[in-house]
């Protein structure tokens, strides 16, 4: 459900169920409300008028907007008593001596009750000879009317409302409305007849006022707003709790996410907008999780380059040292004329050899550096015939320390990386002339798996050979001049092709193992 209906439905809901307790306010409390309302009228309106009659104000005041009353008032000396109704006022004379002792004795009961709030005063009044004179149905000389005068009249509606209905028993029953100054009234007339009578009924009753209802509601608007308030505040407070739950979850999530889960931002809401929200928020998350290992990858990548950079500068200029070297000695050799090397024309063609292994050599680093940001290439490379080449190439070293190299190769091809994997043999050819003693012996073994190196004798002291793989750590105790980088190349050129490589002593020499990886 789409969050627009969530809203409209809340507001539907809110609405109808704060006027149902409205209705149900009224329902329940209307009626005690103005019963309590109407009593206090009526305690108001009785407490006017006798107020009035005191005042001898007169006799319209006996009528109000609540009720009509009858005022008397009785002289404590004299047989007359004064009547106001609302529609009469009269004075009356009582001339029978029994109605004039009953007048006396209730007048100082009156007072006795009055002033000394004797409850029981009126219980000694004989009301037995007034039954009696009632009775009689002779009214005769019993009392004179004076002074009497209507005090008000009824306005009949100029164009009155006359209603007229049949009742059941054939009576016909005609309804008008009269009113006078404080009152409307609605007046009834019901008239039927036989074959012996005519029967009529006269009614008049008050017509409700719409107004009386009007303090009664007003008393109740406080009650009613505040009572709304607060359900309007706590309908609220939850309906935005519930909106605001799904927004809340995802803003932590958002801030507390691992980067190893696709599925970061979960919530509760799973049929409206929200739902579309976290499923975009998800996929974003996965691009930018994609996007950071991809450039991650790429780092590696360019940091794995630049540590290739350096190694092929280092191996190179190692592996120029051995040609120079090797050159620059015989050229030494032959100009101070030592041994064989005043045999110049047999030995220049060696110098010459020499140099074109430098200009090979540096022709490949041209080569290479300007393929620097390409991947390892791989290529098939035949094994046997490149390690006697470079058997060959440091023969004019093993010559002059009189060390016998032998070989046992097998016919190996692997699918590598021709430059790299040439730069690992030439520095474990290296190494083993450079740190064999003389008359020495080189041991050169191809497998289907690995290549051996084994020089001897040769010793690598123990806490030498725990650091052999890190850059510039060399023998000390050797004669042989280096930079150290020999075997920190081998490592890591050899961590590059994704192969192994160990060097350990022997019994009599140092080992050097390749495990390779071959590509059928």
């Amino acid at each position: 459900m789409k969050i627009s209906k969530k809203v409209f439905l809340y507001t539907a809901l809110t609405t109808f169920l704060s006027g149902i307790l409205i209705i149900s306010y009224f329902v329940v409390m209307l009626p005690g409300l103005y019963a309590d309302f109407k009593n206090e009228r009526l305690l108001k309106g009785i407490t006017d008028i006798q107020a009035n009659n005191v005042a001898n104000i007169g006799c319209a005041s006996t009528q109000t907007d609540t009720f009509m009353a009858a005022s008397i008032n009785l002289p404590k000396s004299g047989d007359s008593i004064k009547l106001c109704t609302p529609f009469i006022s009269t004075d009356i004379e009582v001339n029978h001596p029994d109605l004039v002792e009953f007048v006396n004795t209730f007048k100082i009961a009156l007072d006795d009750a009055i002033t000394n709030q004797n409850e029981s005063a009126f219980k000694d009044i004989d009301f037995s000879k007034i039954e009696a004179i009632f009775q009689s149905q002779n009214m005769d000389g019993l009392f004179t009317l004076t002074n009497s005068a209507f005090t008000n009249s009824f306005d009949m509606d100029p164009h009155p409302i006359i209603r007229t209905k049949q009742s059941e028993d054939g009576s016909t029953i005609i309804s008008s409305q009269v009113k006078d100054a404080n009152n409307d009234y609605t007046s009834y007339v019901a008239f039927n007849q036989d074959s012996d009578s005519f029967y009529l009924t006269f009614a008049s009753a008050m017509t409700p006022k719409l107004n009386e209802l009007t303090p009664i509601v007003l008393a109740s608007t406080p009650m009613i707003l505040a009572f709304l308030v607060l359900f309007t505040l706590v309908a609220a407070h939850y309906f935005s709790k519930f909106l605001a739950k799904p927004i809340e979850t995802l803003a932590s999530q958002a801030t507390n996410r691992h980067a190893d889960t696709d599925i970061v931002f979960k919530q509760s809401h799973q049929d409206d907008e929200f739902k579309i929200l976290e499923d975009a928020l998800n996929q974003m998350h996965q691009e930018i999780m994609k996007s950071i290992h991809s450039l991650t990858d790429k780092n590696a990548q360019l940091e794995l380059e630049k540590e290739r950079q350096k190694l092929l500068m280092m191996n190179i200029s190692h592996q120029l040292k051995t040609p120079l070297s090797s050159a620059s000695l015989m050229v030494e050799g032959m100009i101070a004329k030592i041994g064989n090397l005043v045999n110049t024309d047999q030995y220049l063609p060696k110098v010459k050899q020499e140099l074109n292994h430098i200009t090979v050599m540096l022709e490949s680093m041209l080569l290479v550096f300007d393929d620097l940001n390409s991947e390892i290439k791989h290529e098939t490379l035949d094994l046997r015939p490149l390690i006697n080449n470079m058997v060959g190439q440091i023969q004019n070293h093993t010559e002059i320390k009189s060390i016998s190299v032998q070989t046992n190769l097998k016919d190996v091809s692997l699918y590598t990386d021709v430059f790299i994997l040439t730069s690992i043999i030439e520095n474990m050819l290296t190494n083993a002339y450079k740190y064999t003693d003389l008359n020495g012996s080189i041991e050169i073994i191809l497998g289907e798996n690995s290549l051996t190196v084994e020089n001897s004798p040769a010793f690598i002291p123990q806490s030498i050979l725990e650091h052999i793989a890190e850059p510039f750590v060399r023998n000390v105790h050797s004669d042989e001049s280096g930079s150290g980088l020999g075997l920190y190349i081998v490592d890591s050129f050899v961590l590059l092709l994704g192969m192994q490589w160990k060097i350990e002593n022997t019994s009599n020499g140092v080992k050097t193992t390749l495990l390779f990886r071959k590509d059928i």
